[in-house]
C-alpha cells in the first residue's frame, strides 16, 4: 500500500502526520511525506492520501488538493 501525507502549512513537522507515518510504516506500507499542494507529472498512484493543516487560512487549498490527488 502506498500512503501520501501532505503537510499544507507550518514549518515544524506535523505531529499528526508523523503518527500516521509511524503507524503505516509499522504495517509495512510505503509512506511519502510532501509539503507541496500540486501533483507532479511523475508522482505515483497512492492508495491513501492524508492532508493536514494547522491554520484556518489554509482551508482554501483543500478543494485544489482533493481535485489533484
Amino acid at each position: 500500500m502506498h500512503v501520501l501525507l501532505i503537510q499544507v502549512d507550518g514549518k515544524l513537522p506535523n505531529l499528526a502526520l508523523m503518527k500516521l507515518a509511524h503507524w503505516h510504516g509499522s504495517h509495512g506500507h510505503t509512506v511519502t511525506l510532501i509539503r507541496r499542494r500540486r501533483r507532479d507529472l511523475f508522482d505515483p498512484y497512492y492508495d491513501k492520501v492524508y492532508v493536514s493543516a494547522i491554520f484556518s487560512d489554509s482551508e482554501k487549498f483543500f478543494p485544489q488538493i482533493s481535485s489533484d490527488w
